[in-house]
């Protein structure tokens, strides 16, 4: 994987790692062990930031409020990309500098579009 070689920096908020932890909770249906050890992987390989101890906040950009969070841990990382696959916050391209791309996408700037 390309974050455990060090080719960039992920970052996760504790929402963000909420989110995670939901979606394959309760949308996946994943084990609470197969949860946790998801989480415990994630947590070895991210820097986590906290928009909401720093005081960021973002407001009134999303279709989806849900995602003003995720935009104020991209501010908070001074990250170049968002990659996501969240309809909402593609459709906005950029914010703030910050290219908000599919992991596709964000996988042609290594040189290739498949898995590693």
């Amino acid at each position: 994987m390309r974050a455990n070689r060090k080719e960039f920096r992920l970052f996760i908020s504790p929402y963000i790692r909420q989110e995670v932890q939901d979606t394959l909770a309760k949308k996946l249906k994943f084990p609470a062990a197969r949860v946790r050890e998801t989480l415990s992987l994630i947590d070895e390989i991210v820097m986590s930031v906290d928009p909401e101890q720093q005081g960021i906040q973002v407001r009134e950009v999303c279709r989806d409020p849900k995602d003003h969070p995720i935009l104020a841990s991209t501010l908070v990382a001074k990250a170049n990309y968002l990659v996501t696959g969240d309809a909402d916050l593609l459709t906005l391209r950029q914010y703030k500098g910050i290219n908000i791309i599919t992991p596709r996408m964000f996988e042609t700037l290594f040189g290739s579009a498949g898995p590693d």
